[in-house]
This record gives structure tokens, sequence and C-alpha cells, in this order.
């Protein structure tokens, strides 16, 4: 009986331990909340959602005429707010297929306040990347960049953050979702 309770034991021990070991916990749980909005946004093309949420010295340059955004170029601030989704379900029907990777980099935290995000995953028939970048301003979290990574961050080093966030391992990479396909690399 007593092999039996000290065998038990351990076993439940161990279990606690493996579990709190390979549960990763958010570097920025309110980023990665919006992140989330974000990415639905993406690749729903929602750009109202996208307008919403970005910082404003990113919104005027999305509206810009000659080098704005062509989702948003010319586009006053009412014209975007009456905006319909483009493509709904298209989030919903690539987290069902679940084969996708999608994570972030926190790496730049400190020292900029950014987060990079990467997805890469097969939706509307193709194999698609998608970077968005975030960034801490007044305590609120901003949308900066939506369709890439600015260079100013990412010193034209983008393929080398997106290759640490597929691979997973570094300190300052965190994996939300890694589908079967991604699993096999």
């Amino acid at each position: 009986m007593k092999k039996m309770i000290v065998l038990m034991l351990t076993l439940l021990v161990s279990v606690g331990v493996f579990t709190g070991c390979s549960k990763q916990t958010s570097a920025e749980p309110e980023a990665d909340q919006l992140a989330t909005i974000t990415l639905k946004a993406i690749l729903n093309q929602d750009y109202k959602t996208i307008y919403q949420y970005s910082q404003e010295n990113y919104r005027q340059s999305m509206k810009d005429d000659v080098h704005g955004d062509p989702a948003f170029s010319g586009n006053s601030d009412e014209d975007i707010e009456e905006k319909e989704i483009l493509n709904p379900g298209t989030y919903e029907k690539m987290k069902k297929h679940g084969d996708y990777l999608y994570g972030s980099y926190h790496g730049f935290l400190n020292e900029k306040g950014v987060i990079l995000y990467y997805l890469d995953g097969y939706f509307n028939g193709s194999r698609q990347v998608r970077l968005f970048e975030l960034q801490k301003e007044k305590n609120e979290w901003k949308i900066v960049r939506y369709n890439t990574w600015r260079n100013s961050t990412v010193h034209e080093k983008q393929d080398y953050y997106m290759m640490l966030i597929g691979e997973g391992k570094d300190k300052d990479v965190q994996v939300f979702h890694r589908g079967d396909y991604y699993s096999r690399k």
C-alpha cells in the first residue's frame, strides 16, 4: 500500500512538472489578444478593424493618395468606417483546417516596444504568409504594420526572424499553433 501511494505521488508530481514546463505563457497577453483580432481582420480582409486598431501615424500613411495602401488610399475616415468585410470566414476556415504555423518574436520588446507576428498557412487555395507588427504606445498596443514587418525593425533580416519563429526554439519566440505540416519540418 505504501509503495502504491509513493508511486501515485511520484506520478502526480511528474505530470505536474511536465505540464508546467511545457505550457508557454505569453510575454504580453494584451498584445497577443490584439494580434488575434488583427490576424482575423487580415485574413477576412476586414479593413475597418485594421484601421481601428492602427497607430495614428500609420493610419495617415495608409490613406496617402500616392504612396498609401491600396485598401485605404484616398479614403476618408467615414469611407473606411463603411467598408465591408471582403472575405468573411477565411480566418475560421483556416482555424478549422488547422494546418498552419502562427507565432511571434518578442526580441524587440524592451528596445523598441515591438512584437513581430508571423502566419504561414494554407488558405484561399494556396500557401500564404502573413506578417504584421504591433507596438506599445502609451500603454496601449497598436498595429504599426499589417502586411509586412518594418525594415527599421528587422533590418533586412525578415527571413531570419521568420525562421526563428518557425523553429520555435529561441527564448524570444512563442509559437501559438503548429499544424501537422509544420510539425514535420
